[in-house]
C-alpha cells in the first residue's frame, strides 16, 4: 500500500513531468506567439494525459485507503477541463494573453517569452494536481464512513499550516491556496500516518515581522495566524486591530474574565452559573471589542516583557488559564 507521502510526491513527479513537457512545446515559439496553433492542440494533449493519470493515481489511492467506493469513478472525465470548468485549452491559452500583457513594458522578447514560459508551467502543474484532487475527492464522497486528513507539504502558507493534520468530514474538501501544493488525504475511522501535524515557524513563507517576534516571545502560533482572519484598520495609529477570539468564547474572552476575577471586578454571568467562580463559558458579554494585532503591540515603545504581558492579555498565549491571566497582570 502506498503511504500518503509516497502518494503525494508521485502526484507532485506526475505534474512536474507534465510540466517540462508543456516548456519544451512553448520552447518552440521562439518569440513568434502566433505560432501557438502550431502547439496548442498538442500541448493540451500533453496536459490532459497527465489529468487522466492523475485522477486514475487519486481514485486507486482512496480505495487501498478506505476501500472501494459505491459507484465508479471514472478517471477519464478529469482530464481536458481545468478546475474552475473551462475548457482546458482556453486556460492553456493564458500563456499567451499574459504574455502579449508583458510587451511595452519595458521586457525583452526572451523576458516576455520567460514570463510566458513559466506561467504555462505552472498553470499545468495546478491543473494536474487538481485533476488527482477532484477525482479523489469524488471517490472519498462515494466512499462510506470516510473523511480527509490535511496534508501540508512545507515551506507552506500560514493559512496552510494551522491545518495541517486537521480532520475534515468527507464533504469539507478545502478550496487550495494559490500556488499551494498542500492537499488533503482520504481515510478511513483511523487517523493517516506519516502526515504532517506540527509546522514550524521557519517553515511558514508568509509570517510577518511581528507573527515571528510573538511566536517567539510564547505566543501560540495558532492564535497569531488565525487573529488575522478578523483583521480591521485602526484609524489613529493605522495598524490593525482583530475581531477574532472576542467572542464570549474566544480564548481572549476567557482571559479578560479570568483576570478580571483574579483582580475581584465583577463580571457578567447567567442566572445558570451565578455563584460560580473561575471562568464561565456561557458568560454573557456586554460588548464585543477588538484586540490588537501582533504589528500593533510590537509598533509601541515597548520592553520585552511587557510585550509579553500585552500578548498574554489579549488571548495569544494559551495554557493554564489562571496561569496566563496572572501573567497578564501589571
Amino acid at each position: 500500500m502506498v503511504s500518503p507521502v509516497e502518494y503525494y510526491f508521485e502526484q507532485v513527479r506526475l505534474a512536474e513531468a507534465a510540466a517540462l513537457m508543456a516548456a519544451r512545446q512553448w520552447e518552440r515559439l521562439g518569440s513568434d506567439l502566433d505560432k501557438w496553433p502550431e502547439i496548442a492542440g498538442r500541448l493540451a494533449l500533453i496536459v490532459s494525459a497527465a489529468q487522466v493519470r492523475a485522477a486514475s493515481n487519486g481514485i486507486a489511492y482512496v480505495e487501498d485507503e478506505v476501500g472501494p467506493p459505491v459507484a465508479k469513478v471514472q478517471a477519464k472525465s478529469f482530464g481536458g477541463w481545468a478546475s474552475d470548468g473551462m475548457p482546458l485549452d482556453s486556460l492553456l491559452y493564458g500563456s499567451i494573453v499574459q504574455s502579449r500583457m508583458k510587451f511595452g513594458s519595458g521586457l525583452t522578447d526572451e523576458q516576455v517569452m520567460a514570463f510566458g514560459g513559466n506561467w504555462l508551467q505552472m498553470a499545468v502543474q495546478m491543473q494536474v494536481l487538481d485533476a488527482g484532487r477532484g477525482a479523489s475527492g469524488v471517490a472519498i464522497a462515494a466512499t462510506p464512513r470516510t473523511g480527509w486528513i490535511r496534508y501540508v507539504h512545507t515551506p507552506c502558507c500560514q493559512s496552510c499550516a494551522v491545518l495541517a493534520g486537521k480532520f475534515f468530514r468527507w464533504n469539507q474538501g478545502f478550496q487550495r491556496h494559490r500556488r499551494c501544493k498542500c492537499t488533503h488525504q482520504p481515510v478511513g475511522q483511523g487517523a493517516a500516518k506519516g502526515l504532517t501535524s506540527n509546522i514550524a515557524p521557519d517553515q511558514i513563507h508568509d509570517l510577518t515581522d511581528a507573527q515571528r517576534r510573538a511566536i517567539a516571545d510564547g505566543a501560540d502560533m495558532n492564535q497569531v495566524i488565525n487573529a488575522y482572519r478578523g483583521v480591521t484598520p485602526s484609524m489613529r495609529n493605522r495598524m490593525i486591530t482583530t475581531t477574532e477570539g472576542t467572542t464570549r468564547r474566544g480564548w481572549a474572552s476567557y482571559v479578560k474574565r479570568t483576570r478580571a476575577q483574579l483582580n475581584g471586578e465583577q463580571v457578567a454571568e447567567t442566572a445558570k452559573n451565578v455563584g460560580k467562580r473561575g471562568a464561565v463559558k456561557n458568560y454573557v458579554e456586554r460588548r464585543t471589542k477588538a484586540r490588537p494585532s501582533p504589528e500593533l503591540i510590537y509598533a509601541q515603545d515597548i520592553s520585552r516583557e511587557e510585550a509579553v504581558r500585552l500578548l498574554a492579555r489579549h488571548g495569544y498565549i494559551v495554557g493554564d488559564l489562571k496561569g496566563v491571566a496572572r501573567l497578564s497582570l501589571p
